[in-house]
């Protein structure tokens, strides 16, 4: 066996160099030269060959401990045809397929098993006398290799809790694009999906004149006014992740929230610049903010406050339910409503 295991090595390391035109400066995307690839393929190679070494091995003594006395007819040493059925002994379970199906992913130990470079004799079957090739692996999550073969994809049944064993038979078949949805599914089982939520922005502006006194000069004052806008918007959200989030992002000027609750006001007015700035903080009026410190920017107005809500829902997976009163209108409108399912 040492010796057919380096005639494999040897002719694979060939083949591959070969074909990379033996340009031993080309590097991969990996950064592997041509021969470290070679030499990374023909390991799995043998690893296969081995794999496929034992399972003689076993056979053999299943055979001679089972059937002492019977000698089965001649078989063909070459594997079925293609389009043909290919009977399987997996565990004690019994699947049949094609030939096309089982070498669907060439690289891997059942495409290696089924070459025709690479043929296994079948065993004789003791009920019927029919041939299947038998395989001493787990025959439950075989199934689930087999319609991975057939569609391509994985398709697990809800509540599927056996990952860790197919993740191992797949390792012992192989097959790599199966160990790469395997480790897919494990990722995405581990990011839980948002729940249905509801968010619920509600704006709203009122002017008002206001008057005060303007020094001109020494003992000189005149009567000023400027127009203020006053805003409260009031946000209702059923997730307390995204109203977290919403408090975060704004620099809260007056705030009224139960604890807990899922309420969320705001109250503000943006600084006129006829109003000085002692005649501002004597009205008590305060200004709104958004952003991180030392990026903060001024909220002016309804389009700026909408346009920073529709930020933190769209990150966190809600969807644009209805704008009131004008849908063309977006960011000058007095009310949305964001769902997520």
């Amino acid at each position: 066996m040492s010796c057919w295991l380096n005639l494999a090595l040897l002719s694979r390391l060939a083949c591959l160099f070969l074909k990379r035109g033996a340009d031993l400066g080309a590097q991969d995307s990996e950064g592997r030269d041509p021969l470290t690839i070679a030499m990374e393929t023909a390991n799995a190679d043998i690893v296969t060959l081995l794999r496929l070494a034992k399972m003689r091995e076993a056979e053999a003594a299943q055979g001679q401990a089972v059937l002492p006395k019977i000698s089965p007819p001649p078989v063909p040493s070459s594997p079925p045809s293609f389009g043909g059925p290919v009977t399987l002994n997996v565990g004690g379970t019994l699947y049949s397929t094609t030939l096309e199906t089982l070498t669907r992913f060439p690289d891997s130990m059942l495409g290696a098993m089924f070459r025709a470079d690479t043929p296994i004799p079948p065993n004789l079957s003791s009920q019927g006398g029919g041939h299947y090739y038998f395989i001493d692996r787990d025959g439950k999550a075989f199934r689930h290799i087999l319609n991975f073969l057939r569609l391509g994809r994985l398709d697990l049944p809800l509540g599927y809790g056996e990952t860790a064993l197919l993740k191992a038979e797949a390792d012992f078949y192989q097959i790599q694009p199966l160990l790469d949805a395997l480790r897919e599914l494990e990722a995405s089982q581990g990011t839980p999906a948002p729940t249905a939520a509801l968010l619920h922005a509600d704006v709203d502006a009122s002017p008002r004149v206001v008057h005060f006194s303007a020094r001109q000069g020494p003992h000189h004052y005149e009567l000023s006014s400027a127009q203020v806008d006053t805003f409260r918007a009031n946000l209702f959200c059923t997730d307390q992740e995204c109203l977290g989030a919403l408090r975060a992002r704004f620099g809260v000027a007056n705030e009224e929230r139960a604890e807990g609750g899922p309420h969320f006001r705001l109250e503000w007015a943006p600084r006129p610049t006829e109003l000085p700035e002692v005649e501002y903080r004597k009205l008590g009026l305060q200004p709104l903010w958004t952003g991180q410190p030392g990026e903060r920017r001024e909220v002016v107005g309804t389009p700026g406050f909408l346009e920073e809500v529709l930020r933190v829902a769209l990150e966190h997976g809600f969807r644009l339910d209805s704008v009131f009163p004008d849908p063309e209108d977006l960011l000058n409108s007095r009310s949305l409503r964001f769902v997520r399912h």
